[in-house]
């Protein structure tokens, strides 16, 4: 609801779907995309900075230039061994941060006065269209599950993306690999780091 204020649709332009099963239209326009190719234009990076980051009135001088996006609040493939995690990011400057926990305009915020941005595969990275130029990713993966979407954004907006791939787990093989935990290397979590320049 918040993004669509922004974007100026108001409530009454709004149907919600769960009350109307059934909706007889005259024109119908819906996005389409492509899930094999992933299409993602630099023109829809540019629109989502101009109408979500140019609006918001939140400083950016009072935000963390290294966060790391935690996955606390999530149902699904979280970091098995987070706490540890922190504490070592702690040492290099980074806070942790729940997304869930703030508004699109400050998740936009954030994003956009982050140096450094460390954090497992989530919708949460979707926020790296709000980023400045040259800002370093470190993407985590579970080793089973592999997704394109975050390098390709990072590559329209020029953010230099890296992944580490978490460690082999004896979960249930029959979970589905896409939502399994993930249990991050440390040593290998730094040396990624150093190579990054971080």
């Amino acid at each position: 609801k918040e993004t669509l204020k922004t974007l100026g649709i108001p409530d009454d332009k709004i149907i919600e779907s769960r009350n109307y099963p059934l909706i007889h239209a005259k024109k119908l326009v819906i996005p389409s995309i492509d899930q094999k190719r992933l299409m993602i234009s630099s023109w829809t990076c540019d629109f989502l900075r101009k109408e979500f980051l140019q609006k918001t009135h939140f400083p950016l001088k009072e935000k963390p230039e290294r966060i790391y996006i935690s996955r606390e609040l999530s149902l699904m493939r979280k970091v098995l061994n987070e706490q540890d995690v922190i504490q070592f990011l702690e040492k290099f400057g980074f806070k942790s941060i729940c997304l869930e926990t703030l508004s699109v305009a400050e998740q936009a915020v954030t994003f956009a006065a982050a140096k450094v941005i460390i954090a497992p595969h989530g919708a949460g990275l979707t926020n790296l269209v709000f980023c400045s130029a040259r800002t370093k990713v470190i993407e985590i993966f579970h080793p089973l599950y592999l997704q394109k979407c975050y390098w390709l954004i990072s590559n329209i907006c020029d953010l230099a993306h890296y992944t580490l791939m978490g460690e082999v787990l004896d979960e249930a093989p029959f979970i589905e690999s896409r939502v399994q935990n993930i249990l991050v290397n440390l040593a290998h979590l730094e040396q990624l780091m150093k190579i990054a320049g971080i």
